[in-house]
């Protein structure tokens, strides 16, 4: 118990791993507690910031495909393989994007009629439109979009993490970030019905994504960290589906 907490407090400090998530975080909740910014807002930024991981993915399929040692050497041996070409980036799209359009329906529906004067859940373009109208959300969206900016180029431009990956290795690659933006979303949800307001709520999506990014960046980056996270995911799965399940968590951990 006291080794699970060792590594977990060592993925939260503060480090120059992580410093840009702690800073997003923080002026996050200067925002909401000082500059009278509506705490929806910080909910459909998590949102938004969702669709900018989704284009940045793209552009790193782009180069991937363009400049990828890996993706080259797969396209000599598979010349017929579907994620050998435009077609995978383009597939990406649609289904990723469906998941977020689906989504999208879902906290519009249920977040916001009121604050922001939403008419239809399904008006999901018209809705977004509405919000990126407000200067807090354009706050917010450049806080995100530098903050994942910044990841993309530290993680997997510099490093030239391209030449690694295939284009079917990296086409799952942001589904984490659906799962923890539901997951994020439906205990958002469950705190505003359960405190009647959004501010603990916002307050603990905050909160929560830090944890959780921390997390993931800290076993990106420390191996200890990373053995400790699986053996906790993992603890009584089969030796196959460890070594299965840390090559997935490899690729997931490179976003």
């Amino acid at each position: 118990m006291k080794g699970q907490a060792s590594w977990f407090f060592t993925a939260l400090k503060p480090s120059t791993n992580n410093w840009m998530i702690w800073a997003g975080s923080l002026v996050l909740l200067a925002g909401l507690f000082y500059g009278n910014w509506n705490p929806l807002v910080v909910v459909f930024g998590y949102f938004l910031e969702t669709i900018v991981i989704g284009l940045l993915h793209v552009s790193k399929m782009g180069v991937t495909l363009r400049f990828g040692q890996a993706q080259q050497m797969a396209n000599r041996g598979e010349s017929d393989n579907m994620f050998g070409g435009a077609f995978a980036i383009v597939f990406f799209l649609v289904h990723y994007f469906f998941f977020v359009f689906g989504q999208s329906i879902f906290i519009f529906s249920f977040f916001g009629k009121k604050e922001f004067g939403f008419e239809n859940a399904f008006s999901v373009f018209k809705n977004y439109y509405i919000l990126l109208q407000r200067p807090d959300m354009q706050l917010v969206l450049g806080i995100v979009t530098a903050t994942q900016l910044g990841s993309a180029i530290m993680y997997f431009f510099m490093p030239r993490k391209y030449n690694q990956y295939t284009l079917e290795q990296l086409f799952l690659q942001p589904y984490l970030r659906i799962v923890v933006q539901q997951f994020a979303t439906i205990l958002t949800g469950f705190f505003m019905l359960l405190l009647g307001g959004p501010e603990a709520a916002a307050l603990l999506l905050i909160v929560v994504r830090l944890v959780l990014d921390c997390t993931l960046i800290g076993a990106r980056q420390n191996a200890r960290i990373r053995s400790a996270l699986q053996r906790s995911l993992l603890k009584n799965e089969s030796p196959e589906s460890v070594a299965q399940a840390e090559k997935l968590m490899e690729v997931w951990l490179d976003q």
